[in-house]
């Protein structure tokens, strides 16, 4: 890189030197190009480090960094031209010369890296909906917050303008917070998409936050129950033709949409090829590119519904026989009023749009129905996941499942019963509740309770013998006239035998955890079986009680294990 100024003789014939430096470079292929530069030398020094770096860039492959990504788009158009030209910089991937998008009279997304984000998804297989929505959602965030260009992109400009939408004004009452995390994660997607096809250095938006839905619910859903089902389905059976569908395609709309969960979207795509009515059990089949997961889903079907299908299939139109409208929430609605009306039923939250607690209902809430009945039945977690079709069982449980106050009330059956203690028949109450109402066995309840609060006066005792014990024998000492070792064990035995007294315990049977023969008091041996551990009844042994494992002091049915002296 050589940095001059060109100098020319003039018609005078004296030497003149131009005022601007110019950039003397040759790039990768060996080509040589001289760029002009400024006025001022060491600002053309900067221009002609970055111009290396792009060179370097160009031969590395790698995506620009962020700060020559901003330098480029700062840079006049010329110059940008004369980069382009050379070969240094891709128009289309520089972003210096390509917009973010590009729109026509009509707001219609024409051109610039937005335009080539939708044609990557439509490449991919995104539905047209899906595009229609990403391509609304990420327009309308970034002509709110005034992004013309890649540097324009920021996580807080873009939060911004984001958070804005959710603001009331005079005409809406904005966005819920549920809509305003569906805009991050589309503008965040094409963020994404920007980084990964090497157009940016790094993630844009990667400081963006999405929204706490649960602090603002406006469109909580609640599924159809079965008596709004029955109530619906008599009428629309016999209702004329509205939203370009007959009574008969809305009510087996309305029934397959309740009987197996699908979506709206899912059952549009149907075709008489989809159903399999003459296996067990009959199924029906949604195609991969169809489903919302991307998955070929076949899901099962009552027979109930699998003959009415049946009937419906005869004379519907092989290619499309859920033919549903575009506004299918309005068209239910108005289904849901006029069947309410003709049903004559006056209760206040029986097939209403809105119910008096909030809750919604729309074509989705067949699903939400579907589900909620699952969950009531005596399945497990994962086949309800699998019928509601879901990756998380928290998904189904949480969202789509509703339980009422009746449902909850018959868990309650499986509570004991339990009495306050009043009346004379509260003692044969609690027995016939607990299963123990002859006397036998609850003369060995007792018993058995009796023996645990034995076992645990006893406990206290040995810890306090236990202490009394250590105390002796520090306090006693070869020097007494005695040996050392019998001296600790009679004072000891003396303290235990005082504290037991006291307590008016009685001897205890022990068990010689090793398998020797202990020997009672007296010297005499009384042997018993206890499984196959050998039990001797007899006086308390002479060894130390410090010695016993304090945690095991008592075993089962009231034996007191400790080990021989040989231990």
């Amino acid at each position: 890189m050589r940095i001059y100024r060109p100098t020319w003789t003039a018609k005078d014939g004296q030497q003149r030197r131009s005022k601007r430096h110019w950039l003397d470079f040759v790039d990768s292929n060996g080509h040589r190009w001289r760029f002009p530069g400024l006025v001022d030398v060491k600002q053309t020094e900067a221009l002609g480090r970055n111009v290396e770096k792009l060179i370097g860039v160009k031969v590395s492959g790698d995506a620009l960094p962020a700060d020559l990504l901003r330098w480029l788009e700062d840079l006049p158009d010329t110059f940008r031209q004369r980069l382009a030209d050379a070969g240094l910089i891709d128009p289309e991937r520089a972003g210096g010369l390509a917009a973010l998008m590009v729109l026509d009279d009509k707001g219609k997304i024409i051109g610039g890296h937005l335009a080539d984000f939708l044609a990557d998804a439509k490449a991919r297989g995104v539905s047209p909906i899906q595009r229609q929505m990403l391509a609304q959602r990420i327009r309308d965030v970034l002509l709110k917050a005034r992004c013309t260009w890649l540097r324009d992109l920021s996580a807080s400009r873009i939060q911004s303008a984001i958070a804005s939408l959710g603001e009331p004004t005079e005409d809406n009452i904005g966005l819920s917070k549920q809509s305003l995390t569906h805009y991050v994660r589309a503008v965040k997607q094409f963020s994404k998409w920007l980084q990964r096809e090497r157009r940016t250095t790094e993630d844009m938006l990667v400081g963006l936050k999405t929204y706490n839905a649960e602090t603002d619910k406006r469109h909580e859903r609640r599924g159809f129950t079965a008596d709004e089902m029955s109530v619906l389905l008599s009428f629309t059976a016999r209702a004329p033709t509205r939203w370009g569908m007959t009574g008969p395609a809305r009510t087996a709309s309305y029934w397959l949409a309740f009987a197996s969960g699908l979506r709206r979207n899912e059952i549009r795509t149907l075709t008489k090829r989809s159903f399999n009515l003459a296996v067990d059990p009959p199924t029906v089949r949604v195609e991969a590119g169809y489903s919302k997961h991307r998955r070929e889903d076949v899901q099962p079907l009552p027979a109930d519904v699998a003959n009415a299908m049946a009937e419906y299939l005869r004379t519907a139109d092989s290619d499309c026989p859920f033919p549903l409208p575009g506004k299918t929430g309005k068209m239910l609605h108005v289904d849901m009023i006029e069947a309410r009306a003709a049903a004559g039923i006056s209760a206040a939250d029986f097939l209403v749009p809105r119910d008096s607690a909030g809750l919604v209902l729309d074509f989705h809430s067949f699903r939400h129905g579907y589900v909620t009945e699952i969950c009531k039945a005596n399945v497990s977690p994962r086949v309800m996941m699998a019928l509601a079709r879901h990756s998380d069982p928290r998904l189904t449980m949480k969202r789509y499942s509703r339980i009422g106050t009746i449902d909850t009330a018959k868990a309650l059956d499986c509570l004991p019963r339990l009495t306050d203690g009043m009346n004379d028949d509260s003692e044969a109450a609690v027995l016939q509740a607990t299963g123990t109402g002859d006397s036998k066995s609850h003369d060995l309840a007792s018993d058995r309770l009796q023996g645990r609060l034995d076992l645990l006066k006893r406990s206290e005792v040995i810890s306090e013998a236990t202490m009394h014990d250590e105390s002796g024998q520090q306090n006693t000492s070869p020097e007494n006239g005695q040996s050392d070792r019998t001296g600790r064990g009679k004072t000891a035995s003396k303290i235990r035998a005082n504290i037991f007294a006291k307590h008016d315990l009685p001897g205890y049977p022990f068990v010689d955890s090793c398998g020797r023969e202990s020997e009672n008091g007296d010297g005499e041996k009384t042997e018993k079986t206890l499984g196959n551990t050998r039990v001797f009844e007899g006086k308390r042994r002479k060894a130390p009680v410090a010695q016993l494992d304090r945690a095991s002091v008592f075993g089962t049915e009231g034996y007191r294990f400790e080990s021989c002296r040989a231990c």
